[in-house]
């Protein structure tokens, strides 16, 4: 019953906030008339963004992680990605941003997180630092541990994208900065 009238009053209202995923998907659901922002959402370009509707990422986007990375890390030119299938798009957007700061994207692609040991075990040796991706395909906790402990063993830079990880030890994350 909250479902149905909160789609109801998202479909007839002027301005929706969106804020998580769910509510992303019930507003988009309730075919809404007016101005739509969504907050919190992972990917908000694949939920149909529009001229009504407008996002404000979960996570910072390609060019800037990169950018960052680049100036932290500048002798870092081959940087590594695990990524799944669900994630080509982005992969794409990395690869321009990689080019756009002279560097190199090594890519490995897996099935599953079951994978993603032997596609580090690959990586290692040809990249300068390992790029994580907001790909729940991919990472987990228990995966994010083994790139941790692999890539600070390996002596390799690993690069997050939550603060989260950087408490637990990825070497550099960006953010998404909410005021901003």
């Amino acid at each position: 019953a909250d479902a149905s009238a909160a789609r109801n009053a998202a479909g007839s209202a002027a301005v929706v906030l969106a804020i998580g995923l769910d509510a992303a998907r019930l507003v988009l659901d309730s075919r809404p008339v007016g101005q739509v922002l969504f907050g919190l959402v992972p990917s908000p370009e694949k939920l149909g963004t529009g001229e009504s509707t407008k996002a404000v990422p979960m996570f910072v986007g390609p060019a800037r992680q990169l950018g960052v990375s680049k100036d932290l890390l500048p002798n870092a030119k081959r940087l590594g990605v695990i990524y799944s299938a669900t994630s080509e798009g982005l992969v794409a957007d990395y690869e321009r941003a990689a080019r756009s700061v002279a560097a190199n994207l090594v890519k490995q692609l897996v099935k599953d997180r079951s994978e993603v040991a032997n596609a580090l075990r690959e990586l290692i040796g040809k990249i300068d630092a390992l790029l994580l991706l907001p790909d729940a395909a991919t990472l987990g906790v228990d995966t994010f541990k083994f790139l941790l402990t692999t890539a600070m063993d390996s002596k390799v830079p690993l690069v997050g994208f939550s603060q989260g990880q950087a408490k637990a030890g990825a070497l550099l994350t960006v953010e998404v900065d909410y005021q901003e």
